[in-house]
């Protein structure tokens, strides 16, 4: 797993929400692979079921198992969980849904600790569903922070010419 360009790990979020269209979308332009190597952390399910709704099926997802078979230059795909029996509602708050997306998350956080990858992109979770007894926090941040034992923790967006840090969380 040599690489020059960062692998960038990304998260699914909630799949009956808005995450796998708006992943698509940023993936769809093969201009990414020149900085980055993608790897989603979802369901080959979910993904075909998005690609096939938004007619984006004019390039290739590379299905993996594991970040050790992530190939520089290829957009990868690990499923996290057996997806066999996925129902996938778009706009359709689900208790698998949230589970789903905390399976991703976790995965993606452990292959970050790892240090497989160079950063995590997390999609879009339902503050409801996605609540159990491995994930009490109130949003993305807060878990990433204790899960690193991070003293302080920030949430970046960044685009050309635009970077922020938002200071403040969530309140349950």
């Amino acid at each position: 797993m040599s690489a020059t360009k960062p692998f960038i790990g990304i998260t699914l979020g909630d799949y009956n929400g808005i995450g796998p269209e708006v992943i698509l979308k940023a993936l769809g332009s093969q201009r990414i692979l020149k900085w980055c190597t993608p790897v989603i952390y979802g369901s080959q399910q979910v993904i075909q079921f998005y690609r096939k709704q938004l007619d984006l099926q004019d390039w290739s997802i590379d299905s993996i198992a594991s970040m050790e078979e992530a190939t520089e230059g290829h957009t990868s795909l690990i499923t996290c969980w057996d997806d066999a029996n996925t129902v996938v509602e778009p706009g359709k708050v689900t208790p698998e849904a949230g589970k789903a997306a905390f399976t991703c998350l976790d995965r993606a956080a452990q292959d970050l600790d790892k240090g497989l990858l160079s950063a995590l992109v997390t999609a879009p979770i339902n503050k409801h569903n996605i609540q159990s007894e491995d994930f009490k926090f109130p949003g993305h941040t807060e878990y990433l922070t204790e899960r690193f034992e991070a003293k302080n923790s920030l949430m970046m967006m960044v685009s050309d010419g635009f970077r922020m840090g938002v200071a403040t969380g969530h309140l349950p």
